[in-house]
């Protein structure tokens, strides 16, 4: 599932309606220090560039996580495989098996029933 990218930020939105009607009131509108309609569309341009940045390292995480869930799917395919054909060489209660990884018949556990729970709780 990809992330989420950020898109029309409220913030931004805001500000630029406010940039277009500061811009009616005076295009060179300096209401003194560094706040002026020049430095206001300029901090708004860089927001939407931080924002274009910032989904475009969204979608390459994405991609990068596509890449190794694929790299992964495949080693473990051929780790299916590999145990398989140890097993078909080898058998399923060979050590070989083992060393492979697998566990051999003789190894499992017995399941259990519900019965024989009851019977040995009431010996």
């Amino acid at each position: 599932m990809p992330r989420l990218k950020r898109t029309a930020s409220k913030v931004i939105q805001n500000a630029a309606a406010r940039a277009a009607g500061l811009e009616s009131i005076d295009p060179k509108l300096n209401l003194g220090g560094e706040m002026t309609l020049a430095g206001y569309k300029d901090a708004i341009a860089e927001a939407l560039e931080k924002q274009a940045a910032y989904n475009t390292l969204l979608a390459q995480a994405d991609e990068a996580r596509n890449l190794f869930e694929a790299a992964e799917g495949k080693t473990s395919d051929l780790s299916g495989r590999i145990l398989a054909a140890v097993a078909g060489r080898f058998g399923r209660a060979s050590n070989e098996y083992e060393k492979a990884g697998g566990r051999r018949k003789a190894d499992r556990r017995r399941p259990v029933t519900r019965e024989a729970v009851i019977e040995a709780k009431a010996a």
